[in-house]
């Protein structure tokens, strides 16, 4: 079942609303010399700046719209929405499926929004993180598949994904290095995707 559970990126700049930045020039001008006027009259004056948002950040807001009736995605969305990762990254969804040709064998599907990427190879750091996180669940022993996606737009910046078509077979936890982890992964060009 699709899990429809959003992460939606928000650049900082939208948290200084029209409303918010009228309502701090109106605190200003009312408090006249004492926060928003320097004048050379005045040597104890100071300036209070409207704050600028950092160039190019990413703020991920969680939705809380779980419609998932499946317990095993609703704790991985859970997992998933606490882990610490990658500057710019926000986790978007979770799908998991049956392997038809495998009983008993799912393939879990992670979808980011990742804003500043270019291409697959840029999710590398964050699939490793969330491969972590998914070998320490319930599910792992189950897992045959793994793939992460920057699907999380309403058009994605591109179609190829990383994909670990092992994960029974790859420990992740650490070992050997965080390098070699990194070089599991596999990218899938997604030629036959109708996403």
């Amino acid at each position: 079942m699709r899990q429809e559970s959003r992460v939606t990126p928000v650049f900082p700049f939208a948290r200084y609303s029209l409303l918010r930045i009228a309502s701090i020039a109106v605190v200003t001008a009312a408090s006249g010399a004492l926060i928003g006027c320097s004048s050379d009259s005045n040597p104890s004056v100071t300036t209070m700046p409207i704050p600028k948002p950092p160039v190019g950040a990413v703020e991920c807001v969680a939705v809380q719209d779980v419609v998932s009736h499946d317990q095993d995605e609703k704790k991985l969305t859970a997992i998933i929405s606490e882990l610490q990762l990658p500057a710019g990254t926000c986790f978007f969804a979770v799908d998991m499926n049956d392997i038809h040709d495998q009983p008993g064998k799912i393939y879990v599907h992670v979808d980011l929004t990742v804003p500043g990427s270019t291409g697959p190879d840029d999710l590398r750091a964050a699939a490793t993180d969330i491969a972590h996180a998914l070998k320490g669940t319930e599910v792992a022993q189950r897992t045959a598949e793994l793939s992460v996606t920057n699907w999380g737009f309403s058009r994605p910046p591109y179609r190829a994904f990383l994909s670990d078509k092992n994960f029974q077979n790859h420990p992740w936890d650490g070992t050997p290095s965080r390098q070699s982890e990194l070089a599991i992964w596999e990218v899938d060009p997604c030629a036959g995707c109708t996403r």
